[in-house]
Parts: C-alpha cells; sequence; structure tokens
C-alpha cells in the first residue's frame, strides 16, 4: 500500500514540474528575469514526464488501486 501512496506522490511531482519549467522559461516573455531558457525548460519538462511515467509505472506494478 505504501508503494502505491509513493506512485501517486511521483505523479503528483511529475504533473507539477511540468508547468513550473514552463512558468519559467515564459517569465522571460513578461519582461521578468531569465529564470530557465529554452533547452532547461525543455530538459526539466523532460524529467517532469520521467517522474510522471515512473510514479505510474510503480503504481501499475504493486496495484492497490483502479488502473
Amino acid at each position: 500500500m505504501i508503494w502505491h501512496r509513493v506512485g501517486r506522490g511521483l505523479q503528483l511531482l511529475g504533473l507539477l514540474i511540468v508547468p513550473l519549467a514552463l512558468a519559467g522559461n515564459l517569465a522571460e516573455l513578461a519582461g521578468g528575469p531569465v529564470w530557465l531558457d529554452l533547452k532547461q525548460m525543455l530538459l526539466l519538462a523532460g524529467l517532469g514526464v520521467a517522474v510522471f511515467y515512473l510514479g505510474h509505472a510503480l503504481q501499475r506494478r504493486v496495484g492497490g488501486g483502479s488502473a
């Protein structure tokens, strides 16, 4: 049951990383400070997708919930 919650937590973390990466890149367009350039934003978004997928795979492997 604990691994199911870890999988859910990783999915949530992955869902939060991607918009933060986009916001960090879009801040430059709004005239704010440059937090992330395009390459960094894409790497961070890819990391978010990978974290989400890892959580999804973990959750599917251990079961304990509806798929």
